[in-house]
This record gives C-alpha cells, structure tokens and sequence, in this order.
C-alpha cells in the first residue's frame, strides 16, 4: 500500500496523444505506473497549432511553441523553451516537487530544467531516449549536422555536470557515456524499454494459413533505414511463388508506393499508416512474422528499437535485420524463434525469410511462443517504474 505521495514535475515534449506516439510510449508508461509506487506526476507537454486533446491521464498542461512551425525536431523545441520556464516556475512556487523529470529527446528543455532545479533546490533527473551528442543517426539537413558538431555537445556538457541523475536505456549507451563523462560513474543508470503487461490482455490470436505474414512496425525513410533490400528480396519469394505476404504499419511518406509498383509488389504489400497502439498491439498478434529493421552501422551505441520488447511479448517468430549490437543481443537471447539478416543485402534476407517459411509451411511456426520468464520480469513497464521510483526515493533522501 503507497502511503504520502510524492510529486514529481513531468517534462516531456511528447507525450500522447501526440504525433510521435514512439517517442511517448516511455514517458507514457512511467506516467500509467509512477503513482502505484507513490509519485504523482504533473505532466508538461507540447501543443501542436489549434490541437484540442482529449487527455488521458489527469495533471497533464499542454504549452504551445513560440515556434510558428512543427520541424525541424530538434530545432522547434526552442520556441518552447520560454513558455516552458514560465509554467514551470509558477507550478514550483504553489507546489512541493520532490524533483524534476526530464524526457528527452528533443534536448534544450534541459536547459529550462536545469535553470529550475538551482532554482528550487531540488534533484533533476534527466532520461536520455535516444542519445545526444552521441546520436549515432546524425543524418538530414546540413543545419541539423552543424548543431551536433557544435552547439549540442556544448550544451550537454554543461547539463551533465549538474545533473543529479541521468538515464539511458541501452547498455552501448551507459557505457559510451560513462566513457565520455568519467564522473557521472555515481550519477548514472540504465533503465530500458519495455513492455507492459495489460497492453496484451484481451486480444486474440491468430495467423492465416493461406499465405506466410509479415508484420513491419516503424517508418522507413529515417535514421538511414532504407526498404530497398527487404522488398528485393520479398520479390524473389514471389517470384519462387511462396505465399508470402509483408504488412506495413507506420507512416511511410509518399516515395514506397511508387517503389512497390517498380517492383511489382502492389498485391504483396499492405500499408496501414500510423496506426493506435493498441491496434498495432493487435497486428503483432496476429501475424506469422515480425521484421525487426536497422541500417547498418558502425557507431559504438547501437539502440533497442522500442517495438523489439513487445515484438518479443507478442511471443512470435522475428525476423532481426540488424547489425551487431544491443538489439541483436537482445533478439538472440529471449526470441523463441528467430533469423537474423546482418548483411542488408537482399540475398540474405531472402535467405532468411525462406527458413522461417519452411517451418510456416510445415505447420512448425507457433501462433505464440510463450516468452522468456526471465524476460518477463525484467522487462516489464511496472517493474521498470518501480526501478525508476526507487531512483526517485534515494536522491530525495539524498537532498
């Protein structure tokens, strides 16, 4: 039983409903779980132009961007900076935070959180989705590249030396970090994705028999993903006639239907655009196989996708086009069945596709392959909460 609550002041740029329904899920999760374990979170998030919301979780304050226009991502943030530090200060003043949470990214509203905390006098913790100056898809416009070449390294350097606490979710990246930033050894943990538990209650599960599915959950077109090789060799297959069938969910602009014509997979091939994720939930039960898709990469942090975790709930087949690293780790240690593709040439993932499709087509493909119970408890949204609330408890006791 969660005795007096605490309160923690919630920033998070996304946060749903929101166009960046990935980018949220964390803080979302956090957000469901926080108060079970006796923190009450009052949530700062981003507006879009003329948005009305309906929200589903109380204590939630919408602050709209002096910035007259949507992107690019880690530049419009700023136009939210003077709203932000305006709200903020006047909740910090009627109200007693235990602390500050900051989700990222986008990153400069660390610059608001850290001018607050010396403020108030209370511990921040900042939670590092993707990393900063580290990013390892530093790709996209020219000005994009100078911000990380400069102004971003810069800021991060100054944030890191005064927080209280920072969070990553991939082992590459604690240890990238820790080796950049020798003295955040006692500041620093890694808290990762995960899966929550009543996001898979009440669903059905299936699969045609008629044709092999395959389920792709994320864009293509961003960080260097590039669909070329998988619809090559999803060409081959058909072109062997194998019933195999790939379906798309997520918003994958204007370019892939012409390239799906080209190739002459119109009749393969099913978009669905972005979807709820409940009903993406519900695709990932109901397929055959689910792709797993990263460019290749050298970088030293190499992030976890966040549908891997539930990928690896849904209990189903994965096909892992990855290169090597945390994701792939992952993948070969909890996936109840698998094939991994790390060359990204189409050859290989053909190759790959036609092992799981043998076992689909000799009835050896389970519907649901019940996880890892290790898994299971490690990588649970609660328990992941609890984690972050034990974190919340020590700096209190600190301050």
């Amino acid at each position: 039983m969660v005795g007096a609550m605490h309160k923690v002041l919630f920033i998070a740029y996304d946060f749903p409903p929101c166009p960046n329904t990935g980018g949220s899920l964390r803080s979302e999760k956090f957000v469901k779980y926080l108060p079970r374990f006796g923190w009450r979170p009052s949530i700062l998030s981003s507006s879009q132009r003329d948005q009305k919301v309906e929200e589903a979780y109380p204590n939630v304050r919408r602050i709209p961007s002096l910035t007259p226009w949507n992107r690019p991502y880690h530049v419009t943030p700023y136009g939210w900076l003077p709203p932000l530090y305006l709200c903020s200060r006047r909740l910090l003043h009627r109200n007693k935070y235990g602390l500050i949470y900051v989700s990222c990214p986008p990153f400069p509203q660390t610059i608001v959180a850290l001018r607050l905390k010396r403020r108030a006098l209370i511990p921040l913790v900042i939670d590092f989705r993707d990393a900063w100056s580290l990013d390892p898809y530093v790709e996209g416009s020219r000005l994009k590249k100078i911000l990380y070449q400069t102004l971003f390294p810069t800021m991060e350097k100054s944030v890191l030396s005064d927080v209280d606490l920072l969070i990553v979710n991939t082992p590459s990246s604690l240890e990238a970090y820790l080796q950049k930033y020798p003295t955040l050894a006692s500041r620093i943990t890694m808290i990762p994705n995960g899966y929550d538990e009543e996001d898979f209650v009440d669903y059905r599960l299936g699969a045609s028999r008629r044709q092999m599915t395959l389920l792709y959950c994320g864009r293509f077109g961003i960080g260097g993903r590039d669909p070329m090789p998988l619809l090559k060799a999803l060409r081959q297959l058909v072109q062997e006639h194998l019933p195999i069938h790939l379906s798309m969910i997520g918003d994958h602009g204007p370019g892939l239907p012409s390239l799906l014509m080209k190739l002459n997979l119109e009749d393969h091939v099913r978009f669905s655009g972005q979807v709820s994720h409940k009903a993406a939930v519900q695709s990932m039960l109901y397929c055959d196989v689910l792709v797993l898709y990263q460019e290749p990469s050298q970088a030293r942090i190499t992030p976890i996708a966040g549908k891997t975790y539930e990928y690896l709930r849904a209990g189903k087949a994965i096909l892992a086009i990855l290169p090597p690293g945390d994701n792939l780790a992952i993948i070969r240690q909890y996936a109840a069945r698998h094939e991994t593709a790390n060359t990204h040439d189409a050859h290989g993932i053909a190759q790959a596709i036609r092992a799981l499709y043998r076992d689909w087509e000799q009835g050896a493909l389970a519907s649901h392959m019940p996880p890892h119970v290790e898994y299971l408890r490690q990588y649970s949204r609660q328990v992941l909460t609890a984690r972050l609330a034990s974190h919340f408890n020590r700096l209190m006791a600190q301050d």
